[in-house]
């Protein structure tokens, strides 16, 4: 069988994957289908209702007869120049129309004026050079001005005499210049005629679903983009990729079934369409076509975005904002009078281009020709420049640049387990010829070939010639176990290292790991084990050295290498939405099973994995613990040989833990396995060797009890000390017996010892004589635990003098070198120059396990002494507040910028568009107009010939070369009958195309076409082309010509707002078949007297006593309905305020951000702690948000300055930042994250914005009722319409008709235009605002000051119940110490908590009345699982919440009465790193000391102090984001320590190095030690006991133990937890196991077996049935005999102790399957029943003597602790020896006797003493 899959095997796997995720998620498939086909169903049916209500009419045939231009007479006429010449054509032309005068002049000026006095007369204007002309001139040049009493808006080419005027002059130049020779036909002028069509008018829906297009693809846009970096966040892709799966295959996968979701979605809404009641006459073929560019454009859109996340949430939330955002450029731009690179520019967004695409359908649908392969390839209107061919293209190749960008980024910003690319890798030529510029060989000798594969056709499981080689650093050695050579090799490391940059993470690394063994690589994070499985999966390629896979090389022979692999990562490789099932299944296929194959493994790990009742359940339903187990089933399916797991057990309870621990041995079994963990427990119970790592080296390598025996190992002696007595005497035993142990370590009343593993066989005869004379040492109770991976791992690293990089488990992102730039010359070179900042060295603590010891003294360094607190000044407060601000928006300066730019990119769009058309049309801005050809400078314009060449060849050839390029002539045998009986294509391009033409059939007439309705001035340009032919031909001359132009001299009179300018100097965009009238005055058009100016975009008010102004009033009814009425106006005007109103929220939304990140990362409530008042908190924050909006303001107010009155809108924009920002804050309390908190706030300023407002003036249309009202309390909906009035002022409020304003009636939410034409001063938007901003602060000023006014409806104290049979003694003991404490006695403790309860909405009773008092200089400790209510009670004490019921006092200050007060007395370091990531660490200090109060000159000086104290001096001014998680921890504590005189600390050790972890126990040993008290939590028994002199134990919220750790331990639990691996060796495991079960029966038939798994037995045994002397004497006998490799006795866990205050039951962990050998897991059953009965019957009993204790205890509380010394007392232990191995071991049992006989008579003398 062939287990190296192809690559379409494996495109094929991941296709089915990925759409068998998409299936499962069926709620979110249907949603998908649901909107894709919401929109066209809406639409069809509303234009099927429409049909039904409103039918079609057909619109008859449009066919005019010609007609003469002698239409209208005149009464003066004026010329100029004055000529003899030009005066006699004048006359002629005065005869023949009748003019009453005729007056010349001598300038244009003169001519001008007089036109304008007499408003009734008609100018011509000759070229005034024409003034000394002394013959008739070759060309006439003439302009026509008609008389000023013609309006624009009534001014037309017939009616107004223009065509008589230029008829008439042509024809008297053509007879003139002839010498009055000849005879001219007439001319006759005809429209166009248009044949008859049923008109669409309801093809506005097809215009609609152009925009609704964007509801049918978000949803599958958004799930694109989260399917994929979902699977990037789960690690999944680097696991596949790991196994072999190339990028390509998994983003041509993802491409496949995005496409297929797509097309999905894409067929149904065509199948809508094919109905036609939207695009009735397009090609549903076009479409498809159209919408399958589009969804590919789509795709790699989402995996554009993709890239640049890591986490799903942040991908989905940017994919929306994107995806929208994609539209605002057609909206910005638009198709009207946008020029080709505007549109251009636009459609690089997405759904801009499927906007032009889809309005260009649209218009094609009104135009009753639709979207047709004949059509695609023209544009549809002469708004639209580019084809929909055009904007396609654009499409798809800017899909295809996103695609690039994509991957390249991809390449450089790969995830946690992959390699990236250095940032110039595409111009590098090893990225292009990798063959030539290959990497360097690995390993030293020449590799071998590969081998072939077996009889089976499978690979084999080693490489045949390769031997395995014995390596031992010789440097190294004496920590490393020699292992036997017969053993076969899975793994095999040869010199293994890897470097980023200059960091040496892996260093010359050498050791095997065999087969059938599991082997764990133990160490802290940050140690090298996550890369050195990245080196073995081959991930990352080793600097030097080599890696062989069952004897091959993971690097040059991978793929031989992976075939046998299985990876278990870190985190589950979990897909949601597969079963267990199809996981086992997928993998197996991946690992190269067949589908008959891959379903047997998945019933055969369904069936060990225990699921068979849940294998159809989704994955991640299933429990934490089967999740990971079902991840390590992947790994271990299809026969892999060689499974890499990456600490398996992270994030499982203990049962969970022990689980998988169970399955893992089940199947080691020909297999290699390699582990890595941080917990000692796995390792010691689970790897039969163990590699005990740190900084990048392996510092000891053996079996546990080749560890265990190394010389630095030791046992911890724990005793609980009588109250008031010293330790001297036991110290003096312990070193009587232990000759090397190190000093005692004090906590409180518990002392405690190392006691060396090396002296293990004295440990008998030591614990027989403390037993004995406890009572004289003032010994309460002891206990012994065993040694730690902490201890071990300390003991190494000081031994081998580690230089490591200490100061946290993360590596700062200085240290995070890229992975692919190791070998980049280029930045090697920097980094050297760099080198300080890059590499610098931790400060290593040194090797001291007695860093508590109370003998020692401390070095005055460690005695921190922190600065007196004093309260800030209120400059101080605000320049602190303002550094954080300025430091913060810096950092966040590239999201500032972006934001900033877009207005601005807006206005640079529309000056360009500006630009362009003033450059491409300022001609029409001249007073003098042309008319010919060269006015359409359009290039498919076509002009329309008909000739007869009998009658007019000459003039048929003169008017074709007349017509110039790029108008082309278009001989036709009747123009009439050519456009009546046109196809659809060609009636559509009547209106778009065809300018004029001209029919020459006749002898007597000739017929001049004009096409008025799409072209303005085509009669006047066909007139004059059919004159231009008949001259030409008359003269037969070349270089005649009539040129003639239409003067306008309303340009001089009407100084018209440029903004609002519209010209009709093209043909028309409307594709509705009706005519159009001309340009018209506009109301708002300003009227002056000629020769004034008037200064553009001043805001004029009229003057009611010019006689220049004519007023007329506008009814209020019809000023009501003005809106409505005009329809664009409306739609730009809501359109307007929708852009406006989102770009506003997205500038506020953007500051939601950084108030919610200080708030859940705790920084709000640590400047609280500082001294920084609400006040100043939320001050800072607002003036900052309101300069940086004020900015974004100004920006818009550029953007709109040319559609408003630009004081109005800075005033108005200035006030809804004014209103809303309180808004925002108030807001952002109800996110808990602040990627939601944005999200989630700019949806509700939009859509309580311009849509809100939009909605709400549409339903006032068909309503009565006016709900504007109710949404005043909306600040966003108050500003909208204020927005609404300075839009609408400019528009509306310059008309010469205007209504009465004083008598309109504009309250809030009126939508009447012309109340914007009232004062600013009375607008109620104005003052709602300001009320709105005081409002939001005094609502953010109650948030924050509730818990005090809440404070006053709840008691202070619950009731007292001091005899409470359900709790333990010691708990009512504290709480009846704690209630009669008296009020002037408070001050004496740092905090009291007094009968404390907190209450959650979902969680009832997360804290029930807890007490508890701590005495100057005490470290109490708050134990707990997680959800126990240890952080709800910091918080409490803290004050960032409020307490329910109780009291806690801080100092002597209640939080209930003297809330701030008692938060300054606290430091407070919460669970997370919360310093602000970036500052740097000075600027944090810097704001620490202002906030204190320390002076300016002397903040540097304490600054660097504190960070000399912390250690983080070299990494002062580097930003606190590349720190270390240790550094940023020191950071923290160094904070708290200096902040109050109550230390709080939660979780101090959380993802932190050992190191790091004893620095800080130093630092709060100094701060105990100067009389501060210190209350922290922790989950870690070591930490306790290392810190703590006082712990208790929080169960669901519920104090349960209160105590030193040695006293939990002794009275909780008195379970002695014993460990036992057997001796493997020579094959003798069956019989080894069953003497020792029978040995453990005999010797203790009480013990319980706690779990058996393959070598190890762990048994629990209550102390109160034996003694540790007797454990340590058993134990060594059973060892001596040969039956164990080693043992542990210790006490148990914190994980113990928690399910003991839990009540719950002891899980049944025996696992009677766990070893292959079935005899003996027989007697291991045979064993377990007879010990069965006597267990229950010892835990009865332990049970009842429990009981009478505390009964006991309730009566005799002042002589508690001599009862308990009293009930403890137990007898001298009985030394028993298996009848077995008795005669083996005389000679031993002698020398013990002997050496036992020595020890007595040292004690006898001893205690004479």
């Amino acid at each position: 069988m062939n287990r190296n899959l192809t690559y379409c095997q494996k495109y094929r796997l991941l296709l089915w994957k990925d759409i068998k995720l998409q299936l499962t998620n069926w709620v979110e498939l249907v949603m998908i289908i649901f909107l894709s086909a919401l929109m066209p169903i809406f639409f069809s049916i509303g234009t099927k209702v429409a049909k039904s209500i409103f039918p079609p009419d057909i619109e008859m045939e449009k066919s005019p007869g010609p007609k003469s231009v002698n239409t209208s007479l005149f009464v003066d006429l004026y010329f100029t120049p004055n000529n003899g010449i030009l005066e006699q054509l004048i006359t002629q032309l005065a005869n023949i129309s009748e003019f009453k005068s005729v007056e010349v002049f001598d300038t244009n000026s003169e001519l001008y004026l007089q036109l304008m006095i007499n408003r009734n007369a008609i100018g011509i204007a000759f070229p005034s050079e024409w003034y000394d002309i002394k013959s008739c001139p070759e060309v006439l040049n003439l302009t026509i001005f008609m008389p000023l009493s013609i309006k624009r808006k009534d001014f037309k080419y017939f009616e107004s005499g223009f065509l008589l005027l230029q008829e008439r002059i042509s024809k008297i130049f053509i007879f003139f210049k002839n010498a009055g020779n000849g005879k001219i036909p007439r001319v006759l002028m005809n429209h166009f005629p248009y044949p008859s069509y049923v008109p669409n008018h309801y093809a506005e829906s097809a215009k609609a679903m152009t925009y609704m297009t964007l509801i049918s693809f978000f949803l599958p846009c958004i799930t694109i983009a989260k399917y994929v970096v979902a699977e990037k966040e789960r690690h999944q892709k680097a696991v596949l990729t790991a196994m072999g799966f190339s990028n390509s295959i998994h983003w041509l996968a993802w491409y496949t079934k995005s496409m297929l979701l797509l097309l999905l979605c894409l067929l149904i809404m065509i199948s809508i369409f094919s109905i036609g009641l939207i695009y009735e006459f397009s090609s549903l073929v076009c479409l498809m076509t159209i919408f399958l560019v589009y969804i590919h454009s789509l795709v790699l859109f989402a995996f554009f975005i993709s890239s640049f996340f890591s986490r799903s949430l942040s991908a989905v939330v940017a994919t929306i904002l994107m995806y929208f955002s994609t539209a605002l450029p057609f909206l910005i731009v638009g198709a009207e009078n946008s020029s080709v690179a505007a549109q251009t520019a636009a459609s690089i967004g997405l759904n801009s281009a499927l906007f032009y695409i889809l309005d260009s359908v649209a218009v094609m649908e009104m135009q009753s020709v639709g979207a047709q392969w004949y059509t695609i390839d023209n544009t549809a209107s002469s708004g639209y420049k580019l084809s929909i061919v055009g904007y396609m293209l654009i499409m798809i190749s800017i899909s295809w640049i996103e695609l690039l960008i994509c991957l390249y980024i991809e390449a450089v910003r790969t995830g946690e387990f992959e390699v990236p690319q250095p940032w110039s890798y595409p111009f590098q030529r090893r990225y292009w010829c990798p063959l030539r510029y290959g990497s360097s060989v690995f390993h030293q000798g020449a590799l071998l070939p590969l081998a072939g594969k077996n009889s089976e056709g499978n690979l084999p499981a080693a490489h045949p010639t390769r031997q395995p080689i014995i390596y031992l650093d010789d440097r190294t050695q004496e920590n490393f176990q020699r292992v036997n050579i017969s053993k076969k090799i899975g793994i095999e490391v040869r010199s293994l290292s890897k470097t980023f940059g200059f960091r040496n993470v892996v260093k010359d690394l050498f050791f095997n790991v065999y087969e059938n063994e599991i082997t764990a690589l133990v160490g802290h994070k940050g140690s090298g084990k996550t890369t050195i499985i990245m080196m073995l999966c081959g991930i990352l390629q080793p600097t030097t050295g080599t890696v062989l896979i069952n004897g091959y090389d993971i690097v040059t022979e991978a793929k031989v290498a992976k075939s046998s692999l299985g990876i278990c990562p870190q985190h589950s490789v979990i897909f949601k939405g597969m079963s267990a099932r199809d996981h086992i299944y997928f993998f197996s296929r991946v690992k190269g099973y067949n589908k008959t194959e891959a379903m047997m493994e998945s019933n055969i790990y369904i069936s060990k994995l225990g699921l068979v009742d849940s294998q159809k359940w989704d994955a991640m339903r299933l429990s934490p613990g089967n999740q990971r187990r079902l991840s390590l089933a992947c790994a271990l399916c299809a026969g892999s040989k060689v499974i890499l797991c990456d600490e398996p057990s992270s994030g499982l309870d203990p049962i969970g833990r022990h689980e998988l621990m169970r399955f893992l041995q089940k199947e080691k079994h020909g297999r290699t396995i390699l582990m890595t963990t941080q917990q000692l427990e796995e390792g010691e119970i689970l790897a039969d060797r163990i590699a005990i790592m740190n900084d990048g080296q392996i510092l000891c390598y053996g079996t546990l009890g080749y560890l265990k025996q190394l010389p630095f190992t030791s046992y911890t002696l724990s005793c609980q000390m009588a109250p008031n007595s010293k330790a001297d005497n036991l110290t003096d035993l312990v070193r009587l017996y232990m000759t090397t142990t190190t000093s005692p370590v004090f906590h409180g009343v518990d002392v405690s010892y190392k006691l060396p593993r090396s002296q293990i066989d004295r440990f008998p005869e030591f614990f027989q004589q403390l037993e004995e004379n406890k009572k004289s040492l003032n010994v309460v109770s002891f206990g012994v635990s065993d040694s730690t991976l902490d201890g071990i791992y300390l003991s190494l690293d000081y031994g081998q003098g580690s230089s490591r990089l200490r100061g946290g488990a993360d590596p700062g992102v200085n240290d995070k070198v890229e992975f692919g730039v190791q070998t980049d010359k280029a930045i090697r070179t920097k980094d050297r120059a760099n080198n300080s900042l890059v590499r610098y060295q931790h400060q290593v603590d040194p090797p001291n396990e007695t860093i508590l010891n109370t003998k020692t003294p401390i070095n005055p360094i460690e005695i921190w002494r922190p600065i007196d607190r004093e309260k800030g000044s209120c400059m101080a407060q605000w320049q602190a507040m303002f550094i954080k601000k300025k430091n913060y928006t810096a950092s966040r300066a590239l999201i500032f910028i972006l934001i900033l730019i877009i207005p601005l990119f807006y206005y640079i769009i529309v000056l360009g568009t500006a630009a362009s058309e003033k450059c491409a049309h300022r001609t029409d801005k001249q007073p003098v107009l042309p008319l010919s050809l060269d006015y359409y400078s359009y290039d498919d314009m076509i002009i329309l010939l008909e000739v007869d060449k009998q009658l007019y060849k000459s003039e048929g050839e003169a008017y074709v070369q007349l017509v110039k390029e790029p108008a082309t002539v278009e001989s036709v045998d009747s123009i009439f009958s050519h456009l009546l009986k046109a196809p659809p294509i060609i009636r559509r391009d009547i209106k778009r195309k065809y300018v004029c033409g001209a029919s020459f059939n006749n002898a007597s007439t000739i017929t001049a076409w004009f096409n008025s309705d799409a072209f303005e001035h085509s009669a006047p340009i066909a007139l004059n082309l059919v004159y231009n032919a008949l001259g030409k031909a008359v003269f037969e001359d070349q270089d005649f010509s009539i040129l003639v132009n239409r003067g306008d001299l309303h340009d001089f009179i009407w100084l018209n707002n440029a903004s609002s300018m519209r010209r009709r100097y093209k043909r028309q965009n409307d594709p509705d078949y009706t005519d159009y009238s001309d340009y018209e005055i506009q109301e708002y058009d300003v009227v002056v007297k000629p020769n004034s100016s008037s200064t553009s975009g001043q805001h004029n008010k009229s003057n009611p006593g010019d006689d220049n102004i004519i007023t007329v009033q506008m009814s209020i009814i019809e000023a009501a309905s003005t809106l409505y009425n005009e329809k664009g106006k409306r739609k730009q005007l809501f359109g307007t305020l929708i852009i406006i109103t989102a770009y506003i929220a997205l500038c506020l939304s953007i500051f939601s951000i950084f108030v919610t990140k200080e708030r859940v990362e705790h920084f709000k409530m640590q400047q609280e702690i500082y001294g920084v008042t609400l006040f100043y908190f939320w001050s800072t924050h607002f003036v900052g948000d309101f300069l940086i909006y004020a900015i974004y303001m100004g920006a818009l107010t550029i953007a709109i300055y040319h559609f408003t009155i630009w004081y109005q809108v800075v005033v108005m924009l200035l006030l809804i930042g004014f209103a809303c920002l309180p808004f925002v804050y108030l807001c952002s309390l109800l996110f808990s994250l602040p990627n939601i908190a944005f999200a989630g706030i700019f949806a509700i300023l939009v859509m309580t914005g311009g849509m809100l407002f939009s909605f709400m003036y549409m339903l006032t249309l068909i309503t009565d009722v006016n709900f504007t009202t109710v949404f005043a309390i909306l600040p966003m909906y108050v500003g909208t319409f204020g927005l609404f009035k300075c839009l609408a002022w400019r528009e509306y409020c310059n008309r010469e008709v205007l209504p009465p304003i004083e008598e309109l009636d504009c309250k809030f939410g009126n939508c009447n235009v012309f109340c914007a034409c009232k004062p600013e001063r009375t607008w109620m938007e104005v003052w709602l605002l300001m009320v709105h901003c005081l409002v939001w602060f005094i609502f953010l000023w109650f948030s924050n000051f509730g818990y005090e006014i809440g404070y006053r409806f709840k008691p202070k104290l619950s009731n007292r119940i001091w005899h409470n049979n359900e709790k333990h003694i010691r708990v009512l003991d504290e709480e009846r110490r704690v209630g009669l404490i008296p009020k002037y006695e408070h001050e004496d403790y740092p905090i009291i908590v007094d009968q404390v309860t907190k209450n959650y909405c979902r969680a009832k009773n997360a804290v029930q009345l807890v007490s508890f008092a701590i005495r100057p200089g005490d470290t109490f400790g708050l134990l707990g699982a997680q959800g126990a209510g240890k952080t709800s009670i910091f918080q409490m004490i803290a004050g960032e919440t409020s307490m329910s019921h109780g009291n806690i006092y801080v100092r002597g200050h209640s939080l209930r009465e003297h809330r701030n007060a008692a938060k300054m007395e606290v430091g407070f370091c919460p669970q997370g790193d919360n310093a602000p990531k970036y500052l740097t660490g000075r600027q944090l200090l810097r704001i620490h000391c202002l906030l204190h109060g320390v002076p300016k000159d002397h903040i540097k000086a304490v600054s660097e102090q504190m960070a000399i104290e912390f250690n983080f001096k070299d990494q002062l001014d580097r930003p606190i984001h590349t720190y270390s998680g240790g550094k940023k921890r020191k950071l923290n504590i160094a904070l708290a320590i200096d902040s109050g005189s109550v230390l709080c600390l939660d979780d101090t050790n959380g993802s932190v190095d050992h190191a790091t972890q004893r620095f800080i126990w130093r630092k709060l040993e100094a701060v105990k030690r100067s009389g501060r008290p210190v209350l922290l939590t922790t989950q870690s028994m070591e930490e306790a006991n290392a810190v703590c002199s006082r712990v208790a134990f929080l169960v669901a919220g519920e104090m349960m133990f209160i105590g030193s750790l040695q006293q939990v331990r002794s009275e909780v639990s008195n379970t002695i937890v014993i460990r036992l691996r057997v001796n493997p060796s020579d094959g003798k495991l069956k019989r080894r196991f069953q003497q020792l079960i029978a040995d453990m029966a005999e010797l203790f038939p009480l013990a319980t077996l706690h779990e058996a798994l393959e070598t190890c037995l762990i048994y629990h045994i209550n102390i109160n049935v034996t003694t540790l002397a007797n454990l340590f004497y058993q134990m060594e006998k059973i060892r001596n005999e040969g039956l164990l490799e080693d043992y542990s006795i210790t006490q148990v866990s914190l994980d113990e102790i928690y399910r003991i205050l839990n009540d719950e039951e002891d899980p049944n962990l025996v696992d009677l399957d766990s070893t292959h050998n079935s005899e003996v897991l027989e007697d291991i059953r045979d064993t377990t029943r007879d010990t069965t009965r006597g267990t229950t019957r010892d835990t009865n009993l332990v049970s009842d003597e429990g009981i009478q204790k505390e009964k006991v205890k309730r009566k005799k509380v002042e002589e508690e602790d001599r009862d308990r010394q009293e009930s403890t007392e137990t007898s001298k232990p009985k030394v028993k020896r298996s009848p077995a191995t008795q005669s083996d071991s005389t000679d031993t049992d002698e020398m013990e006797v002997e050496k036992g006989e020595k020890l007595k008579k040292k004690t006898s003398t001893f205690f004479q003493d």
